[in-house]
């Protein structure tokens, strides 16, 4: 059996005949896998460069958010809506994050997916703005 998503192929036999099944539409919906291997890879006084690789998006539209946390204050902010997009030939997706980071500042980072069946909670990792 052969299998893409939404595609089975399938072949049965026995020693009187041979059944062959192809292209039969199966439909399944759900909420997204994890994204994994979630990192950061540049840092600046004023952004953070994180990357990591979809998951399967559950047969549906997906998006990823990105919480950040100051570490020392407390303060939580979202990165929210960020598309399911390929880079290269992997299924690496980069994003920045800019809006209210700090200089000289520890943050905690978690990846998030989302799609319309629910949503998905990633791994976290930490990075540390320079002066």
């Amino acid at each position: 059996m052969t299998t893409d998503p939404g595609h089975v192929h399938l072949t049965v036999s026995d020693d009187m005949a041979v059944l062959s099944i192809t292209n039969v539409t199966i439909s399944y919906y759900g909420p997204p896998s994890k994204p994994v291997n979630f990192h950061v890879i540049d840092v600046t006084a004023v952004s953070i460069r994180v990357q990591w690789i979809r998951g399967f998006n559950g047969g549906l539209d997906q998006t990823f958010t990105i919480r950040y946390t100051d570490v020392v204050s407390g303060v939580v902010k979202e990165k929210s809506g960020i598309e399911d997009r390929v880079v290269g030939s992997g299924q690496m997706i980069t994003d920045d994050i800019t809006d209210g980071i700090e200089p000289e500042t520890k943050y905690q980072l978690q990846i998030f997916a989302d799609n319309s069946q629910g949503q998905v909670v990633g791994d976290k990792v930490s990075a540390v703005t320079p002066g």
